[in-house]
């Protein structure tokens, strides 16, 4: 797994707890973070126990509600905003099919969605919140722009 997007699990993601990050729920909405969140945790959870060989894992409707408390409705129209986003993919895979997942390696639109679209909803007047998302930003455009960097050494 991308070193990048382990950052990004370190700060969004919640163990044992139904969380949504607050950005990305300005970003995306509250019910697309809280879905976005808990696949982030099942990953981490079955990549901690070497329980996903080929990066992709299941999580049915009822583990998810059981993670998340939204209907399956809601799971469905959350889910097609993440793989619209290019945050995660979907399929049935398996006998019997079930549905997984793969987290893509998104950081950068992660980052985008994060400290774009969110800042427009927010209220600006808040000095804390403003200051915590200048941090954020520069830490993760560090990150990205290290990388990127040394690759364009001559």
């Amino acid at each position: 797994m991308n070193e990048k997007l382990n950052t990004v699990f370190d700060i969004i993601n919640a163990t044992n707890t139904v969380s949504a990050n607050r950005y990305l729920s300005h970003a995306l909405g509250a019910e697309v973070a809280i879905i976005y969140n808990a696949l982030l945790a099942k990953y981490a959870y079955y990549n901690k126990h070497d329980m996903i060989p080929d990066d992709w894992f299941y999580s049915t409707i009822d583990d998810l509600w059981r993670s998340t408390a939204l209907s399956e409705k809601t799971q469905k129209r959350a889910i097609a905003i993440l793989v619209k986003e290019g945050l995660i993919e979907c399929k049935r895979k398996g006998m019997p099919a079930k549905r997984s997942f793969f987290i893509c390696n998104a950081y950068e639109k992660i980052v985008v969605a994060l400290f774009t679209r969110a800042w427009i909803e927010i209220d600006r007047n808040d000095k804390q919140y403003a200051i915590l998302s200048v941090a954020l930003f520069t830490r993760a455009w560090i990150e990205i722009s290290q990388p990127l960097c040394r690759q364009q050494r001559f």
